[in-house]
């Protein structure tokens, strides 16, 4: 009895090595079919780079748009300063009143809020120039943008790269060789 179960226990224990060795095998072929197949699909992938941003602050019509950007802001801080300039007037002389004691309690009281309402309107003006300065950034930039991405991809499309990346974000593109820099080719195809 001891022996059948040794035999049992053998034909088990060869059993469970021969199927392990089909799964290894079976998993070996199919591993190798894969790479196989991937090694080729790599050699039919291209890559590209390209520093968009360089190419950006290179484009006539970016630093044409950062120009008017420029004296928009300008134009719009100068209204502020006058603004600020007149509400520091205010503000001292109100301090001068309040300090040489001209004011009554109920009347600085009043003078004190309208001053306290003429600085949250100061408050929002910053905050309203960076938002119109952000829209009329998004409205020049935009076209540019759009006509840079269609270059891009013309570029991609004509000389079959699989992928472009753009090596002026952070972290992107830790290496990448010059020879497969598009961005002179992304520069013609935009007439710069």
């Amino acid at each position: 009895m001891a022996r059948a179960q040794q035999e049992a226990s053998y034909f088990l224990m060869t059993s469970y090595i021969k199927y392990m060795k089909y799964k290894t095998t079976q998993f070996i072929l199919t591993l190798i079919c894969l790479l196989g197949i991937t090694q080729s699909s790599w050699a039919q992938i291209k890559f590209g780079t390209l520093n968009a941003q360089a190419l950006l602050a290179e484009h006539p019509k970016i630093q044409a748009a950062d120009k008017e950007l420029e004296a928009y802001y300008n134009q719009l801080v100068e209204e502020g300063k006058k603004k600020a300039a007149a509400f520091e007037q205010e503000y001292l002389a109100f301090i001068q009143q309040y300090q040489a004691g001209e004011l009554a309690p109920a009347e600085a009281q009043k003078k004190q809020e309208a001053i306290a309402k003429k600085q949250q309107e100061l408050q929002q003006l910053e905050a309203e120039i960076a938002q119109k300065v952000e829209a009329l950034r998004q409205e020049l930039y935009e076209p540019v943008l759009k006509e840079v991405q269609a270059a891009i991809e013309a570029v991609g499309k004509t000389h079959g790269y699989t992928f472009i990346f753009d090596t002026s974000t952070y972290l992107s593109v830790l290496f990448a060789d010059s020879a497969i820099d598009v961005s002179s080719l992304v520069k013609t195809q935009l007439g710069l």
